[in-house]
């Protein structure tokens, strides 16, 4: 798992809050659609976007899991993200 950054959060009860955060572009935590026009270029792109999916998805729930058991946040920030996460 390639870790963008981590940290940690102080909140006004005295609670420590880590967070792990990777930064993603949001087509790549979207399911693709399947393209209307079945051309060898769309469906190579089609197949590049479904394959990050997959990929993301897998490493979503491993990194999830990895973080409950060690007492962390798993965080995605896309280019749509509002940061009000904390």
């Amino acid at each position: 798992m390639k870790v963008h950054f981590y940290f940690a959060y102080k909140k006004p009860n005295g609670q420590i809050v880590k967070y792990i955060v990777e930064v993603k572009p949001k087509n790549q935590l979207v399911k693709p659609e399947p393209p209307k026009r079945k051309t060898p270029n769309t469906i190579k792109n089609y197949n590049y976007l479904m394959e990050c999916f997959l990929k993301n998805t897998c490493k979503r729930s491993a990194a999830k899991k990895w973080c409950d058991d060690n007492g962390y946040k798993f965080v995605y920030i896309t280019e749509d993200s509002n940061l009000n996460f904390i």
